[in-house]
């Protein structure tokens, strides 16, 4: 993950590089989401405003999926908070996307 971080991210900053293709972006997201960190995969993803794209819509449609499955509990903490639950996230794409659509 460091990998992506230091690609798409400025250097000693927290927002990301201009410059950087979308769909590095999204595989950074991914990678965050797979690290067990969903609120880092929607900064990335928030940050981006990119909603029509196929890579993003493919993620707002994981997490919703995963945020309808959290109890009522763990959802009043994740949208108060965003305190993130021990409750890891399934993909049901293979991810790495190596070009964009």
């Amino acid at each position: 993950m460091k990998e992506y971080r230091d690609l798409v991210v400025n250097p000693g900053c927290t927002w990301m590089r201009p410059d950087v293709p979308t769909i590095y972006k999204t595989n950074f997201a991914i990678a965050l989401l797979l690290a067990g960190r969903p609120a880092g995969c929607l900064q990335v993803l928030d940050e981006l405003r990119q909603e029509e794209h196929p890579a993003v819509q493919r993620l707002r449609a994981v997490m919703s999926k995963w945020e309808q499955g959290l109890s009522f509990w763990q959802k009043l903490n994740w949208y108060i908070g965003k305190i993130e639950p021990n409750r890891p996230v399934t993909i049901d794409f293979t991810p790495g996307d190596l070009s964009d659509p």
